[in-house]
């Protein structure tokens, strides 16, 4: 198997070149096996489906026979019932009714009714319709309908105003369903089974060919010519009978089979009505039965060379509609690995099948990959512009649900921190603005890379002062300690910082930070417009008086705050006493935290 796959690809180093190949390799033994099958066995199996289409259509015919019979069947019943279930009516009433259905039926002129002894008692007719031509006054001879339970029964063919009629009959039982009650008799124009056989006739696919209906006596009950009809006209099978094997009965005739009559080769089928022992019989000359598949034969030959003709052409068609649309893909695949985004081509994004909806299905992956690149891109944007303000997990938070930036607020357990710049009314007016904005960016930067290292987040920045919050969006049991840490990272790294500055600037910073722990408001304060994420309350205002109360480089911390400080971490404190802050009525117990 291995080595055929290699063969293949050697010679056919293109999938357009083996569709090609494998369209032309398919088509070539298909046609020559149906040159082969046609020349050798056309006959065997042409007359088989003859024979088939015969059988077919007389057993449409069997079915339409006994469909109307039993059509008839319903009538009688339903207007027997009225002339026999008359209650209170008189008879002309009941006869006026059923006139008037007679006159809406296809089937039926006339009813007449006949006692249980067979005689004649009343006739009821079609409203405006003639009298029937042949009305006995004893009821004739008829057999029954096999599968009727000795009901519905057929009689003889006789002349009516318009035509040949059959006779039918009905029995009525009474009650018990034992005793006959009385007989319904009519008679049906056989006009309807003749205009049955020439529909059929004309279906028939090669002329000139017969279609007709006998009894079994052999007379005429339908044909496509209704002049033929009649209680003497007989219909004389030939050897068709004698082909098929029968005897006297018709229903022992069923089938198909070629006999001659006066010399001609003839193809004939019969199939028994069997519940009214009549039958369907067509017959056709054979030459005109096979005149048209001879002919279909040559053409079949001619076809076959003509296949193989177009077989080339056809698989090159086929496989350039094929191996085009994989050609696109492949070159979207190849875009798509690139990171270009390029649509599909309309025209095969506009089909209809299967390249069509992988087409459909590649673009809508390029739109999305797109779409989340971009997403991607704007995320990271995001990132990048509150990564200023915010710690990267609160940042991560946010935009994963982005539903925490309404307006709103809750309570929490904060602990916050100020810094303020000791001396900077005079910093300002020594130096000039662009100065103390380069000064500034640098004290901030490196404020908020420690305050986010140590899990705090920038509240806000408001001039030279710094407000920091530890404890929002989510709090941690050491969030005092944190802004501890921060708090003295920012003091040690001064020292770095004012090296910096006085060699570049010529011009120290001194710090002043205060910190205080408790209950406070966190929320998205402000409009839907414009708006901060902080923190309000009492415990803020502490922290800012405790910074405004430090002096420069000194650390001052809340007894809260300080009793938060586990104490195996804690760093030296001193004890300030008990100060009464601006703005507050209470003191407050201040500790130092030393170097």
């Amino acid at each position: 198997m291995s080595f055929l796959s290699k063969l293949i690809q050697t010679l056919f180093p293109r999938l357009f070149h083996r569709l090609v190949a494998l369209i032309f390799l398919i088509t070539l033994p298909l046609a020559l096996g149906l040159a082969w099958v046609n020349t050798t066995g056309f006959w065997d199996r042409v007359k088989p489906y003859v024979f088939r289409l015969d059988s077919s259509l007389s057993e449409h015919a069997a079915s339409e026979v006994i469909h109307h019979l039993e059509q008839a069947q319903s009538q009688l019943t339903a207007m027997g019932i009225a002339l026999l279930e008359g209650g209170e009516v008189s008879d002309e009433e009941r006869l006026n009714l059923v006139g008037n259905v007679l006159s809406e039926s296809k089937l039926l002129d006339f009813i007449a009714v006949y006692g249980p002894e067979m005689k004649r008692r009343l006739v009821a007719k079609a409203l405006g319709s003639k009298d029937p031509v042949v009305l006995p006054e004893n009821l004739p001879e008829f057999r029954f309908i096999e599968n009727k339970a000795e009901r519905l029964g057929t009689g003889n063919i006789v002349a009516g105003g318009d035509g040949p009629m059959l006779e039918i009959v009905l029995r009525v039982f009474d009650s018990t369903e034992k005793q006959t009650r009385a007989w319904l008799y009519s008679q049906i124009n056989l006009s309807i089974f003749c205009k049955l056989t020439a529909d059929l006739q004309e279906k028939l696919p090669f002329q000139p060919s017969s279609v007709f209906i006998i009894d079994k006596e052999g007379h005429l009950l339908a044909h496509p010519n209704a002049q033929l009809l009649g209680p003497q006209k007989h219909f004389s099978p030939g050897n068709l009978f004698e082909a098929l094997g029968g005897v006297a009965s018709i229903a022992n005739y069923k089938g198909v089979a070629e006999f001659e009559e006066k010399g001609v080769e003839m193809m004939g089928a019969i199939l028994p009505i069997t519940e009214l022992g009549w039958g369907v019989v067509i017959t056709h000359p054979s030459e005109d039965a096979f005149r048209d598949l001879k002919s279909a034969l040559v053409w079949t030959l001619y076809s076959i060379v003509a296949c193989l003709v177009l077989a080339l052409a056809s698989g090159i068609f086929l496989a350039k509609r094929i191996s085009k649309p994989l050609q696109s893909l492949t070159l979207a695949t190849q875009l798509l690995a690139k990171r270009q985004f390029e649509q599909v081509e309309p025209a095969l994004c506009a089909r209809s099948d299967e390249f069509g909806q992988l087409a459909q299905s590649f673009e809508r992956m390029f739109l999305e990959l797109k779409a989340y690149e971009c997403k991607l891109i704007q995320e990271t944007q995001v990132r990048a512009a509150l990564s200023r303000y915010l710690p990267a997990d609160i940042v991560e938070n946010l935009i994963q649900n982005p539903q925490a930036l309404k307006l709103g607020g809750e309570r929490r357990f904060v602990t916050v921190l100020f810094c303020d710049i000791i001396g900077f009314t005079y910093i300002s007016e020594a130096f000039p603005p662009e100065t103390i904005v380069s000064l500034l960016n640098e004290l901030f930067s490196i404020a908020t890379e420690i305050i986010h290292k140590r899990k705090g987040i920038i509240d806000k920045f408001i001039g030279d002062c710094i407000m920091a919050v530890w404890g929002v969006p989510e709090s941690h049991p050491d969030d005092a300690e944190m802004a501890l840490l921060a708090a003295e990272d920012l003091r040690r790294w001064l020292e770095v910082g004012n090296r910096r500055w006085r060699q570049k600037w010529g011009v120290e910073i001194q710090l002043a930070m205060g910190m205080h722990s408790g209950m406070a408001v966190a929320g998205n304060i402000g409009s839907e417009k414009r708006m901060d994420y902080t923190v309000i309350g009492d415990t803020v205002n502490i922290a800012a008086r405790l910074e405004d109360s430090a002096q420069a480089g000194q650390i001052l911390v809340s007894d809260t705050t300080r009793s938060l400080i586990r104490e195996d971490t804690s760093p030296a404190f001193k004890c300030v006493g008990d100060k009464t802050l601006r703005g507050k009525s209470t003191t407050t117990l201040v500790y130092e935290v030393l170097e």
